[in-house]
């Protein structure tokens, strides 16, 4: 008859046939009935069940509530249905236990703390203080106050001393007494100073309701807009600062004790305003980037007690003084010298509007904004500079030693003729600086500098048919420097030059023609490629053409194009030239391929292949450059 096995709660677990064994429904072997020699399969069961299946690897096909010996990590487990759990131990002693295993737990009776191993350390579980040091830490109590009430409070020990209380009741006082604490009041309650010295509270905090025992209503705020009912005082030499970046600050300076105000910003501009009205007016700007201080209103001045600026006492100015309105002296002492009248002026005087005088004469600047009447004469001495903004007239003789600057127009009503630099109504000593145009009624004589442009492109001619100019001159025109300077320019050309010779420090006639690629100088070239002209690739080409020219003392189709598309093709004259091989001087010279020449044989010779003749003898082999006459061939 087969045996049918189940779990202690009856489950049913296998079915053992007669006369069978049963190794795969548990970790045991199960016998059936009548089996042959099933006694070494119950002793070894008896064995395993001894041993709880001591082994590295688990048990196959484990009960719940099966033991099993993790002998690899020494822990005895137990199943719990789907997985093996540690069973770990508790030990109470004095010493340290000797093995364990991670989750042991170990009550230390010498520092009364219950331990747990991590598998390497034994961890504090609690409590965190230790028997010597008495009770420390953070404890959840209840206090009864003085009406019998029930407060959870928390408590904050330190070797068994109360040092703070945390509540979130009201105000409450304890029924038995609690030292250093006679009231506890909602959140943090710190320890009297009287009962531990010094107690305090250390670090940063968001809010308070005093400080030192006044109201934090009182004081005044750094971030808003705020005001106080009492005098304030700096008692600091270090003075007051205002704004972000330190813009404004007012100090005592340590060396002289003089009171400063600065405003610290580079180039920021320090304003004084008013209430005007009911309205902010600025009166004084002082300028940050000039220093200059100006007075911005706009009022008339209509006597000594009226305008933007009033002046009880006198006024020093050690520089210029400029007026753009009217400067009205009423004194009137009259003036028999440069040191008598109503004004005095040794150094310069600036003019805003117009100045009529019967004579002017002065030792230092004259600058007038508006015009300039002078019915007798005008002297004005050395090392002075006169500057009239408008028009300046003078009817008699005047001198100007010093520069003068117009900036309108100047009439001089005398006639007198010019016959020499030295006579006539204006006479200059030095030279004459003009931003406009200069028309001239009669001859220029001497020398004219820089460059002479037309008005307009191609409206102009540069002489005529019979004079070298459309103007007179007994000179010549030269340029500032050598080699600087130019007779018209690109989009201001004249139209026709006229002219008996022209000389040219270069030495040969070219044109512009499009290439099909950049070419450089001396290079020997052939009508062909996918443009105009292309490097002459053979030798003895009989399309040769000409040379890439250096420098063109006459260039013609000059606005082609750039040189590095449209280079310049020395056609006839005198240029450098790219060759290769021994050259003797008269030497007929053809292509010799990659854009460079050669010496030409005397039967190689050709009307159309010759590019012109070698100027210098070339003794090297290797390529070179040699100076040669070029002529085109048709």
């Amino acid at each position: 008859m087969a045996y049918n096995i189940t779990t202690t709660a009856g489950a049913a677990i296998t079915t053992v046939a007669d006369g069978t064994v049963d190794s795969s429904a548990t970790s045991l072997t199960l016998v059936g009935k009548n089996y042959a020699g099933y006694g070494v399969f119950l002793n070894q069961n008896y064995v395993k069940l001894l041993e709880h299946f001591a082994n590295s690897t688990a048990p196959t096909a484990p009960l719940s509530g099966q033991l099993w010996y993790d002998s690899g990590n020494q822990v005895l487990k137990v199943y719990n249905g789907s997985a093996w759990k540690p069973l770990s131990t508790s030990n109470s002693t004095s010493s340290t236990p000797s093995t364990a295993i991670t989750g042991d737990l170990w009550w230390d009776t010498t520092n009364s703390q219950l331990k747990a191993y991590s598998g390497t350390e034994w961890i504090v579980v609690g409590p965190a203080f230790t028997a010597s040091t008495g009770q420390s830490g953070a404890l959840v109590e209840t206090v009864i106050d003085s009406t019998t009430a029930s407060h959870i409070v928390i408590k904050f020990y330190i070797t068994s001393i109360v040092v703070a209380i945390v509540s979130k009741d009201a105000t409450f006082t304890p029924q038995t007494p609690i030292s250093g604490f006679t009231t506890i009041v909602p959140g943090l309650n710190l320890v009297s100073s009287s009962v531990i010295t010094g107690a305090q509270f250390t670090g940063d905090v968001s809010n308070a309701l005093t400080l030192g025992g006044i109201s934090s209503s009182q004081f005044l705020r750094s971030d808003i807009a705020d005001q106080i009912d009492a005098k304030l005082t700096v008692n600091s030499d270090n003075g007051l600062v205002v704004g972000a970046d330190t813009d404004f600050t007012v100090n005592v300076a340590s060396a002289t004790s003089a009171v400063e105000m600065f405003q610290n910003v580079s180039n920021n501009d320090f304003n004084f305003y008013v209430n005007k009205g009911g309205a902010k007016t600025q009166v004084i700007n002082l300028d940050g980037a000039t220093g200059a201080v100006i007075l911005p209103q706009t009022n008339t001045s209509t006597s000594t007690s009226t305008g933007a600026l009033q002046v009880t006492g006198g006024v020093g100015v050690a520089e210029n003084l400029n007026v753009g309105g009217v400067a009205k002296v009423t004194d009137a002492t009259a003036s028999s010298s440069k040191t008598t009248g109503a004004v005095i002026i040794t150094g310069g005087l600036g003019v805003g509007g117009a100045v009529y005088a019967d004579t002017v004469e002065t030792t230092g600047n004259l600058t007038v904004g508006g015009d300039l009447t002078v019915t007798g004469s005008l002297n004005v001495e050395v090392d002075s500079e006169t500057t009239i903004l408008d028009q300046l007239t003078v009817q008699n003789a005047s001198e100007f030693q010093g520069t003068s600057d117009f900036q309108d127009a100047v009439t001089i009503t005398d006639t007198t003729i010019s016959t020499s630099v030295g006579s006539g109504a204006l006479t200059v000593d030095g030279g004459v600086g003009i931003d406009g145009n200069l028309h001239v009624g009669g001859t220029i004589n001497g020398q004219i500098s820089g460059s002479i442009l037309a008005s307009a492109n191609n409206v102009s001619n540069i002489g005529s048919a019979t004079s070298g100019f459309n103007f007179t001159y007994t000179g010549n025109i030269m340029p500032l420097a050598n080699a600087v300077g130019n007779i018209g320019s690109v989009g201001s050309e004249y139209n026709v030059v006229h002219a008996r010779a022209l000389q040219a420090l270069y030495a040969d006639l070219a044109e512009r023609f499009e290439a099909d690629e950049p070419l450089e100088a001396g290079t020997v070239v052939e009508i062909g490629g996918i443009k105009e002209i292309t490097r002459a690739v053979t030798e003895l080409s009989d399309k040769v053409f000409g040379v890439i020219s250096t420098s063109a003392a006459f260039l013609m189709n000059g606005g082609a194009g750039p040189t590095e598309t449209h280079p310049a093709v020395a056609v006839q004259g005198r240029v450098p030239v790219k060759v290769i091989g021994k050259i003797t001087k008269g030497d007929r010279l053809v292509s010799a391929g990659n854009g460079l020449a050669r010496a030409a044989h005397s039967d190689e010779i050709t009307a159309f292949n010759v590019i012109g003749r070698a100027l210098e003898d070339k003794y090297s082999i290797e390529a070179g450059t040699i100076e040669a006459i070029v002529r085109l061939n048709n």
